[in-house]
């Protein structure tokens, strides 16, 4: 059985957390054996899975944007352990935490198709943007 966390998932036959992609799997089943999150795991999940991602090696502030009419996944999902939500003037989720591989979540934030913004910071915010305007210039 795997219990799904966004793209991740405990795999009991292998018994460790796995990315995976859900048209891969061939079969699953219900079970009555639990999966906690551990403590920082996703501060190591952002930190370690994502090889060939540039890291700065020290920690820095990152600061989202998650648009209030998002849909109920993206608004609840958990960045980081020391993550903390607010909502600003408008609606919207601002979610702040520090996190050393930057570029591990540039690819995280593209996968919520736009309704996750990176305010800070700028260097990434940037990067997203080119990004995002190459996707723009390869779909015409």
């Amino acid at each position: 059985m795997v219990a799904t966390l966004g793209s991740m998932g405990y795999c009991h036959q292998a018994q460790e957390v796995l990315t995976f992609a859900p048209q891969r799997i061939s079969k699953a089943s219900c079970t009555d054996r639990p999966f906690q999150v551990s403590a920082g795991f996703m501060d190591q999940y952002l930190t370690d899975s994502f090889e060939g991602y540039p890291s700065t090696g020290q920690k820095v502030k990152v600061v989202l944007r998650v648009a209030g009419d998002a849909p109920l996944y993206v608004r609840d999902r958990q960045w980081s352990d020391n993550e903390s939500r607010r909502r600003d003037d408008k609606g919207n989720l601002i979610i702040e935490f520090h996190i050393s591989a930057v570029f591990a979540l540039a690819r995280e934030v593209r996968a919520e198709a736009g309704y996750v913004e990176i305010l800070e910071p700028r260097e990434l915010r940037q990067h997203l943007r080119k990004t995002a305007q190459a996707v723009v210039r390869r779909h015409r």
